[in-house]
């Protein structure tokens, strides 16, 4: 089975602007919607 990653395939569609391959120094959360019974981890 061959890996192709997305950086592979935007260079070869010239595209290699649209990746980022950085450091984001932003935690990312989830809200959470008191009045619905649902579970965030809910499947």
């Amino acid at each position: 089975m061959r890996v192709t990653l997305l950086k592979d395939v935007l260079i070869e569609k010239n595209k290699l602007d649209r990746f980022f391959d950085g450091y984001v120094p932003v935690d990312l959360w989830r809200a959470v919607n008191k009045k619905s019974n649902n579970s965030i981890y809910e499947e």
